[in-house]
């Protein structure tokens, strides 16, 4: 089978998959990614989230980060960031690129985001919101 093939085979099967993952779930948390605070950190236990193009995101283990110092509320927010690498086949020259395969690589990323700033259309997930004042720190539910 010739990349351009195996290509498309992977892309359909990718899309059936996203699309079960919609029918089945909501985008947001689908299991886990419990947030608590303690000893001054946010921790996260390990779990799954679904962004709303149907992509599993997963924390395999357990987070932990001190969240930022000044007082103020931010979302606990997760996305995919893919990244394409091609491949040379064997055999084939280097001009020839519909004969080139692609590895896509995903990586999850969990970052945080001021409360009052406005979400990108799509493909972050709130897991959390997290409130810093003066009396210590606070975790409410996306």
């Amino acid at each position: 089978m010739l990349a351009p093939a195996l290509q498309r085979d992977q892309d359909y099967l990718l899309g059936k998959i996203r699309q079960s993952h919609r029918a089945l779930f909501e985008p947001g948390v689908v299991k886990g990614l419990v947030v608590r605070v303690g000893d001054g950190r946010v921790h996260v236990a390990a779990g799954f989230a679904m962004d709303r193009l149907g992509r599993l995101l997963e924390l395999s283990r357990d987070l932990s980060f001190e969240p930022p110092a000044e007082n103020g509320a931010w979302r606990l927010c997760a996305r995919v960031d893919e990244r394409s690498h091609f491949l040379e086949l064997p055999g084939y020259r280097e001009a020839e690129v519909s004969q080139h395969a692609s590895l896509v690589e995903e990586r999850v990323r969990f970052f945080l985001r001021p409360a009052d700033a406005q979400m990108p259309p799509g493909e972050e997930v709130v897991i959390a919101g997290i409130r810093r004042h003066g009396g210590g720190i606070d975790v409410s539910d996306a």
